[in-house]
């Protein structure tokens, strides 16, 4: 937010596409923008948002012919697109914007990790207005953005390699700590919007965590973090990560990250399972592989583990909604 305080033509000035992003996003809480609720303006079956997040489910009636003709689309042209656009509602037009000028932006290859963070807050956005293609077109956006910057690995532990490391990433060296923590944020965002936001899917996850050597954030309350010692923080390798919080690098946000991780895990185990059990063992109950039995065991230690002081996700009369998913997740 102090950026928006620099002069708009100064580097340092927010790229236009993360203001249109936070425009969408505010459009959802303010009380100024009046435009109504958004729709989803793809042609979907009634029961879309309530199938697995599926897009569009042709097979959701049982006669097709009782399926709603779809509407060729016949305006393609640029005042065809301005005129629609400038129909559409506050949010929409914001979120549009932001999503025509992305690729402008990534052309230039300037700002990327900026065009990450306007990605981020327009998944979001389509999240929250139930726009399903575009939801999954971002998320994945986000992760392809994430590998070339680097953002998923950590110095030493990338690939191996005759180069040093920065020289074989997109996403500039951090000059300061807080930035560096920034990217360290950013990427658990994309991360855990990727587990979280498609799980009723079936479609496989982009990024695995066995390419993943990035540090969990710091809490919140010390970021950035400066005064814990990078050989105290946790990482996906880390003993019994999943179900050991130490207190000092352990908040709601944390929490949320690991439950994704599970999350995460059993969702690839779902998409796997008859191509690497039914097919080449026979086995035909899930519950009986040794991988299943693994996963529940760490779901049940990671529910066992939660430290007391975060259990409850209600604290003075209000919600924490990062600790509420945290807690809610092992339990989907």
């Amino acid at each position: 937010m102090n950026q928006l305080l620099e002069h708009p033509n100064s580097t340092d000035f927010p790229a236009h596409v993360v203001l249109h992003a936070i425009c969408a996003i505010a459009s959802l809480y303010s009380p100024i923008v009046t435009d109504g609720n958004e729709r989803n303006k793809w042609h979907v079956g009634p029961d879309t948002l309530f199938n697995s997040a599926i897009a569009a489910k042709t097979w959701s009636f049982k006669d097709p012919s009782d399926r709603p003709p779809i509407k060729p689309e016949t305006d393609t042209s640029l005042n065809d697109r301005a005129k629609k656009l400038e129909q559409s509602g506050f949010g929409s037009k914001h979120a549009d914007w932001c999503m025509d000028g992305w690729l402008e932006h990534a052309r230039t290859g300037k700002r990327v990790v900026q065009l990450l963070q306007s990605q981020l807050i327009i998944t979001w956005y389509c999240h929250s207005v139930g726009r399903s293609i575009d939801l999954w077109l971002s998320i994945g956006t986000c992760i392809r953005i994430i590998t070339p910057l680097g953002l998923s690995a950590m110095d030493p532990l990338g690939p191996l390699s005759r180069q040093p490391y920065h020289t074989l990433v997109m996403a500039p060296q951090a000059p300061t700590p807080e930035q560096m923590e920034t990217f360290r944020n950013i990427f658990w965002l994309a991360y855990t919007n990727e587990r979280v936001l498609t799980a009723g899917t079936i479609w496989p996850l982009t990024i695995q965590d066995d390419d993943i050597s990035q540090l969990f954030p710091v809490r919140a309350e010390d970021f950035p973090g400066t005064s814990i010692p990078v050989g105290n923080r946790q990482r996906l390798t880390t003993s019994r990560v999943l179900s050991t919080h130490p207190p000092e690098i352990t908040d709601a946000f944390t929490l949320y990250i690991k439950a994704s991780i599970l999350l995460g895990r059993v969702k690839t185990f779902n998409g796997r399972f008859k191509l690497k059990y039914e097919l080449t063992s026979g086995v035909g109950d899930p519950r009986e592989t040794t991988e299943f039995q693994m996963l529940d065991s760490a779901i049940q230690s990671f529910k066992s583990s939660v430290p007391k002081d975060l259990c409850e996700f209600t604290r003075d009369g209000k919600v924490d909604p990062t600790l509420h998913m945290a807690l809610l997740l092992p339990n989907v």
